[in-house]
């Protein structure tokens, strides 16, 4: 039987999802993706409740394996030991964001791995292993948001003489690769007072923390908003209490909400804290 919708809101609260989620999480894993996916839905309820039982928790346990990496080149492991996940796992992986994709975009349109490559390609920088760090190439998106080009000029700079670089990690047992260790150093000099920084010094800090808890207290309210359209708990969502990482989970989601939806929550999809809130959570 299908939760009604006091059944749901009544779960969102003290520290749950709420049944619907459950439900549908569970209804979503147990069949085959839909030939027109959730994102092509109107209303955000679907949306909200996919992105909060499923996707969400995918991003946190990838955030949990950065960490993972994180601890073990602190604890001195070898650069071959810091990946922590073994050849099956990476399997699994690939196969979970592939079905996962594939319910949000439809079987017409197909899954896609864009995430697992980019967490791939970030955990692989976290390593030390790449010739370059993606942050300090310049990078251009394309309209649609489905590409991303750097320059090639910064990256065939970044490249040049990596093979001095490569040599310790081959001496050490790894397979000669054809991107070595980064060359790049220091790019960020935290003893540089920039002009930005300056101007805030001269603004004041005090007035910069009053605009920021008045914006608090408007994306709070709005929040709530939506919270009763969605039938559920983005507030708890957000909070430390919440399973899983409160800023990604809730930007995701709002990210994924129509403008329809947004207005029909009495939320203005133009005002700067609903824009703040679906930018960076």
């Amino acid at each position: 039987m299908i939760p009604t919708s006091r059944d749901c809101l009544s779960g969102t609260h003290g520290g749950e999802l709420g049944d619907l989620s459950e439900w549908l999480a569970s209804l979503w894993l147990s069949a085959s993706a839909p030939r027109s996916g959730i994102c092509g839905q109107t209303g955000g309820l679907l949306h909200a409740h996919f992105l909060a039982a499923l996707w969400a928790p995918l991003l946190e346990e990838l955030e949990q394996q950065r960490s993972e990496i994180r601890n073990r080149k602190a604890k001195g492991f070898r650069i071959h030991d810091c990946f922590p996940l073994q050849g099956h796992q990476i399997v699994e992986l690939r196969n979970q964001v592939l079905h996962l994709t594939e319910i949000w975009y439809g079987t017409e349109r197909g899954g896609n791995l864009s995430a697992m490559y980019r967490w791939f390609m970030e955990t692989m920088n976290l390593l030390g292993v790449t010739a370059y760090s993606f942050d300090s190439i310049p990078q251009e998106r394309s309209p649609d948001g489905w590409a991303v080009s750097i320059d090639g000029e910064a990256r065939a700079n970044a490249l040049k003489d990596k093979g001095s670089h490569d040599a310790s990690y081959v001496a050490a047992g790894g397979a000669k690769q054809r991107q070595g260790r980064s060359a790049i150093d220091n790019t960020l000099l935290r003893n540089v007072l920039m002009p930005a920084e300056a101007r805030e010094l001269i603004v004041g800090k005090r007035l910069r923390k009053a605009i920021c808890k008045l914006l608090v207290m408007r994306q709070i309210c709005l929040l709530r908003r939506l919270s009763t359209q969605l039938q559920l708990d983005l507030l708890w969502m957000a909070s430390d209490a919440g399973s899983v990482s409160g800023h990604t989970a809730v930007r995701a989601l709002l990210q994924s909400l129509p403008v329809c939806a947004l207005r029909s929550a009495g939320v203005d999809p133009d005002n700067l804290c609903t824009r703040l809130l679906r930018e960076r959570g």
